[in-house]
């Protein structure tokens, strides 16, 4: 459903979507990168890619889920998102 990388050599978080999130996907998913970026040494200011071209726009209740289990999380410098879908781009 999901891979993360953290490429020390890059500063980059580089995470990989494969399918749509349930509610409860999205928490355990916030889970794992929380504890995977303190285990990993990033600091706010890391750089972020959203690969999301296998996954299609989120639903709602997904997208809820991450504001709340993810609003906490630290800042990228910067983000680049890949998706192929109009939607998700908005």
């Amino acid at each position: 459903m999901y891979h993360i990388e953290f490429r020390h050599d890059l500063n980059l978080l580089d995470i990989k979507w494969s399918k749509l999130f349930t509610a409860e996907e999205v928490a355990a998913y916030a889970r794992e990168c929380k504890a995977r970026f303190l285990a990993e040494g990033f600091k706010p200011g890391y750089l972020l890619r959203m690969d999301m071209s296998a996954s299609s726009a989120q639903p709602q209740e997904a997208v809820a889920s991450f504001r709340a289990n993810l609003g906490d999380f630290p800042k990228a410098r910067r983000i680049a998102i890949i998706t192929g879908s109009a939607i998700t781009r908005l």
